[in-house]
């Protein structure tokens, strides 16, 4: 008997929402920032990279790369000072962009956990509830979603979910987490027996500290602006200001003890000459 025909392979998902993504970094980054950039790009199968952009160059010529690069969103990595990194998210060429402070950066390569998932495969976004509590925290919400969301059907993509990425709001803070998702279960049975789903942590850890969002792409009008948050710059200048007004803080100090002094003066004692003759001697 002839061998049955194989069956026909299925179709190839449409590539309707094209979505390009654009990761870059500034120059004077450091060796953690570098492998940060890394793992986004691993996270993000429909990026494109560029070379680095120079500190001193405005970050709205991003736009300009953009189109060239067919990109419609973009990821820019900004360092200061080989110690602080800020993340500006934005939507090229008309906006909105948000720019965030990035702290608490633990790497993949650094963490070593156990998870593993396929390269190129979408991701399962999930987002606290506080995200839709306030207009800021929605904005926010949308710009991650379109940025960190693979699209349905892209040439790089795998058509399957296995990982998650969760976004949680703590401290007024976007705090990043990525799972793979592992199926625990034997067989369908088992499945409808218990929940053969778990989650095991791949990386990176980030925190993201919302500094300003703006109505378009690197700028424009500010929709949002934490006046709370304190910057390490000015951290930095702090400190400084508080070494170099020890001096001062001695002097005040000093001149406070002589004001208390003159203020409560001590009453003489009337039992002072008790035991003393009349020649003044102690007896």
């Amino acid at each position: 008997a002839p061998a049955p025909a194989p069956a026909p392979a299925a179709p190839r998902v449409r590539y309707v929402n094209k979505q390009r993504v654009l990761v870059v970094c500034s120059r004077g980054t450091s060796a953690r920032h570098r492998h940060l950039l890394q793992d986004l790009k691993r996270l993000l199968p429909h990026h494109k990279a560029d070379s680095k952009l120079d500190t001193k160059n405005d970050p709205r010529a991003l736009n300009e790369v953009c189109e060239l690069k067919s990109c419609n969103g973009c990821v820019y990595l900004e360092a200061r000072k080989r110690t602080d990194l800020y993340m500006w998210v934005a939507r090229t060429p008309t906006g909105p962009s948000a720019k965030f402070l990035v702290q608490n950066v633990h790497t993949m390569d650094e963490l070593k956990l156990t998870g593993n998932c396929g390269h190129g495969t979408r991701a399962l976004l999930c987002f606290d509830a506080t995200f839709d509590a306030a207009p800021h925290w929605r904005a926010i919400k949308d710009l991650l979603a379109v940025t960190f969301g693979t699209p349905r059907g892209h040439p790089k993509s795998k058509p399957f979910f296995d990982r998650a990425m969760c976004f949680a709001v703590d401290d007024g803070k976007v705090w990043v987490r990525h799972y793979q998702i592992v199926d625990d279960a034997v067989d369908a049975a088992d499945a409808l027996k218990q929940d053969g789903t778990s989650l095991v942590e791949i990386g990176p850890r980030l925190v993201l500290a919302p500094i300003r969002i703006f109505s378009g792409s690197f700028g424009g009008a500010t929709l949002y602006h934490d006046a709370a948050l304190v910057l390490p710059n000015e951290e930095r200048a702090m400190a400084r200001r508080d070494v170099g007004s020890k001096y001062e803080r001695r002097k005040e100090s000093q001149e406070q003890r002589r004001e208390h002094i003159s203020a409560n003066p001590i009453p003489e004692d009337e039992l002072a000459d008790t035991f003393r003759d009349d020649g003044g001697d102690d007896v």
